[in-house]
Order: C-alpha cells, then structure tokens, then sequence
C-alpha cells in the first residue's frame, strides 16, 4: 500500500511538472515567436568544432532540457524560499531567466558574452522586469545572487574551471548549480569554501551545490 501510494505521488508530481512544461513552453513560443532552439548553437556536439566561431571561446546558446530545469527549480524554491535573486551565467536568449521571473517569482537576471543572443533577450525580453547584462561572467560579483545557474558557457574547460571558481569564491549564501563541476578539479576543495553536497537523489541531471553562509 505504501508503495503503491509513493509511486501514484510521484506519477502526480511527474504530470504536475509536465503541465508546468506544456505552459511554459507556450510562453516561450509567444515571446520569442516560435521555438527557441531556432537559436541553438547547433555546432556544440559535433566532433569537429569550428573554434573561430566561438568568440574567445564562449558558445553563444546552448538550450538544456526544460523538464529537468522546472524541476529543479520547483524543488529548490520550495526547500529554499529565502533565496530570492537567481542569475543565469551565459544566458543566451534569457529563456530561463524569462522562466525564473515569471514562474518562480524570483528576482532574475542573465548575463551574456555574446553580442547577438544578449541583443536577443534584451529585445524580446524588454519591459518583462528582468535584467540582461552583456558583459564577460568573469567581471562580476556574485555576491548578490542567490540562484546561480550555468549550462557550459565557455568552450575551455580550464578557463570553465577557473569561472566556476570565481563565481564560488564570490557568491555569499545559496545555490550553485552547473552541469559542469567536473570542470573545477581535483584539486578544488568543496570544504574550503563551506559547501554541503544537496542529496543528489532530490534532483534528475546534475549536481548542486549549496552554500551556507558561515557563523560569525
């Protein structure tokens, strides 16, 4: 009986987060004016990469998978409704971001290297209550942010490592979540910076770092 009535919560939450999907997706399409994959780098798996395509290494737009995205955003708002400022890094188009404000009722902003995708969000999202930053990650302080959330925005892993680390060593309090930690190292101690591993059962693609902010 048990079982049968854990599976039947999760088949429930698994609609739920499905639906919540369906109606995001229809926003997407009618604020960037059909699917938002017409604006992926389509060059990103490939074997043979062009690399002077990319501008200092930095891909322009590389869209994740919506459904594992809401999902970790439902649960980390709910386990942490203190946090209220979320930032995409390499935002792209500012689809995310858009979601974040807009479902999640956080105070969202993206930052984008690139000139063209920046200039994208900051066209169809204009006058949405979001802020788009063109800028390189690496000039800004994290501090402020509670949500930190990036998809391999840079084609180098060393130079993604070392941006990992800046945005650890900058942030206060909160969520880091990349697909990518990989990139920071053997030699990067999570300790060292006061990080607790969030059970990675809670959520389906990748890790998650939380930081607290140490006692004074």
């Amino acid at each position: 009986m048990i079982t049968i009535g854990l599976s039947q919560m999760r088949n429930e939450y698994h609609d739920k987060i499905l639906h919540k999907v369906f109606v995001i997706n229809k926003r997407l399409e009618q604020v960037y004016g059909s699917s938002v994959y017409k604006f992926q780098d389509r060059d990103y798996k490939r074997k043979n990469k062009n690399p002077e395509k990319y501008i200092d290494g930095y891909y322009y737009y590389i869209p994740f998978d919506l459904f594992n995205f809401i999902e970790k955003m439902d649960n980390l708002t709910k386990l942490y409704p203190r946090f209220k400022k979320f930032i995409d890094v390499g935002c792209g188009i500012g689809d995310k971001v858009l979601i974040a404000k807009e479902f999640f009722g956080l105070d969202a902003t993206g930052i984008e290297y690139s000139d063209y995708t920046s200039g994208v969000a900051k066209r169809k999202l204009k006058n949405l209550g979001v802020n788009i930053i063109h800028d390189d990650a690496f000039n800004l302080d994290f501090g402020e942010y509670n949500y930190i959330y990036l998809y391999v925005p840079i084609q180098n892993p060393v130079k993604m490592g070392e941006l990992g680390k800046h945005i650890l060593n900058s942030m206060k309090e909160g969520i880091y979540s990349d697909v990518t930690l990989g990139y920071l190292g053997n030699d990067f101690s999570l300790e060292s910076f006061n990080l607790s591993k969030i059970n990675s059962k809670e959520f389906s693609y990748c890790d998650t770092l939380l930081k607290e902010m140490k006692n004074k």
